[in-house]
C-alpha cells in the first residue's frame, strides 16, 4: 500500500505513475493507458515491454496481485474522500450536543409558531361554538318572552284590590248571592295561579349553561 501512495516509473515509457499495471508472465509494470481501449479488454497484443508473449487487459486486470492494487486503490479514493470530512466530525465528537442543536434547533422555533397558531385555531373554535350557543339561547329566551309576555297581558294582575272591591260592592247583597262572586273570584285566582305557576316554570327552563362538550379536531402527531 505505501508503493501505490509513491509514484513508480512504468517500464515501458519511463513515466511515474501512481498506478500501473502488472504484466502476466514477465511482470513488468506499464501505464493503464497503453492498452488501447478500441481493442476491448480480451483483445491479446504483443508485450510492449519484452515482446516475448501475448497479453490481453483483461487476464491482466483478473490476476490476484492488479486485482489487489485496484481494491487498494479504490479504497484509497474513499479514504481520501472521507478525510476531507474527518475534521468536523471528530469536533462533533467533542461537541456532539452543540452539533446537533445547531443542526436542528429549527423545530424548537417551528414548534413555538405551532404553539401560537393551534391556540389561534382552538381560539376561534371556542369563539365559534360560544357564538352557536348564544345564538341558540337568545332564540329560546325569545320565545320564553313572547310566552311570558302573552300570558300576563291576559291576566289580571289586580286581584286583591278586585276582591276589596267586590266586597265592598257586595257588602249590602244576599250572603247566597257574595259566595257566588266569591267563587268566581277564587277561579280566577286560580286560573292565575296556573299561569302564573308556567310562567315560573318557563323562567326556570334555561338553568344552567349546557355547554356540550365537542371532541378536539386538532389532531397532535409526535414523531
Amino acid at each position: 500500500m505505501e508503493t501505490l501512495q509513491q509514484k513508480r516509473k512504468c517500464d515501458f515509457c519511463h513515466k511515474n505513475y501512481k498506478f500501473l499495471i502488472v504484466l502476466n508472465k514477465c511482470g513488468f509494470e506499464i501505464c493503464y493507458h497503453h492498452f488501447d481501449s478500441k481493442n476491448g479488454m480480451t483483445q491479446r497484443i504483443s508485450c510492449p515491454v519484452c515482446k516475448d508473449h501475448q497479453v490481453s487487459l483483461s487476464e491482466c486486470m483478473n490476476a490476484s496481485k492488479n486485482v489487489f492494487t485496484i481494491q487498494v486503490k479504490e479504497l484509497f479514493e474513499r479514504l481520501e474522500e472521507l478525510n476531507e470530512n474527518i475534521p468536523n466530525y471528530k469536533e462533533m465528537q467533542n461537541y456532539p450536543e452543540e452539533f446537533v442543536y445547531q443542526k436542528h434547533g429549527y423545530l424548537f422555533d417551528q414548534l413555538d409558531k405551532r404553539r401560537i397558531q393551534v391556540k389561534s385555531e382552538l381560539n376561534d373554535q371556542v369563539d365559534q361554538f360560544c357564538n352557536q350557543l348564544k345564538d341558540f339561547y337568545k332564540l329560546k329566551l325569545d320565545k320564553y318572552v313572547r310566552y311570558v309576555k302573552k300570558n300576563l297581558d291576559s291576566m289580571d294582575l289586580n286581584h286583591k284590590e278586585n276582591l276589596i272591591k267586590m266586597l265592598n260592592q257586595s257588602n249590602d247583597r244576599p250572603i247566597k248571592e257574595q259566595f257566588h262572586y266569591l267563587d268566581s273570584f277564587k277561579e280566577q285566582i286560580k286560573e292565575t295561579e296556573s299561569k302564573i305557576d308556567k310562567i315560573n316554570q318557563i323562567m326556570e327552563q334555561p338553568g344552567e349553561l349546557d355547554f356540550v362538550h365537542r371532541p378536539n379536531s386538532i389532531k397532535f402527531n409526535i414523531q
